[in-house]
C-alpha cells in the first residue's frame, strides 16, 4: 500500500530510478510472472460457476493490472507534480513582475 500524506501518494524514488527499474531484467522477470498469473486467472474464469470465486478472480486480475501499471503510474504522478511546481513557479514570477 503506498504511503499517503494528506491524500497524496508519497514516492521516494526519482523518475530516473523508476525508469531504470522498469527497464531492468528484474522488472521484466516480475512482469512476465505477473502476466502468467493473469493468463491463468483469465483462463479459469469461464469454468467457474460460483459468483464468489468469480469475484476473487476479478480481484486478482485488478490487483495484477495495478501492479503491472505501477511504474508507469508512479512516473505519471511525478511528471504531474513537476508540471504543478513549474506552474507555481511561473505564477510566482508573474506576480513578482506585476508588483514591480
Amino acid at each position: 500500500m503506498p504511503e499517503v500524506d494528506k491524500g497524496k501518494i508519497v514516492i521516494r524514488s526519482s523518475k530516473s530510478e523508476i525508469v531504470n527499474f522498469r527497464n531492468s531484467i528484474l522488472a521484466k522477470d516480475m512482469r512476465r510472472e505477473l502476466l502468467i498469473w493473469a493468463r491463468v486467472a483469465k483462463s479459469a474464469y469461464p469454468e467457474v460457476d460460483n459468483l464468489l470465486e468469480k469475484g476473487r478472480i476479478d480481484g486478482r486480475l485488478e490487483a495484477l493490472d495495478y501492479m503491472l501499471g505501477l511504474p508507469d503510474n508512479m512516473i505519471e504522478v511525478l511528471e504531474e507534480r513537476e508540471r504543478e511546481i513549474k506552474e507555481e513557479e511561473d505564477g510566482d514570477r508573474r506576480n513578482e513582475t506585476d508588483t514591480d
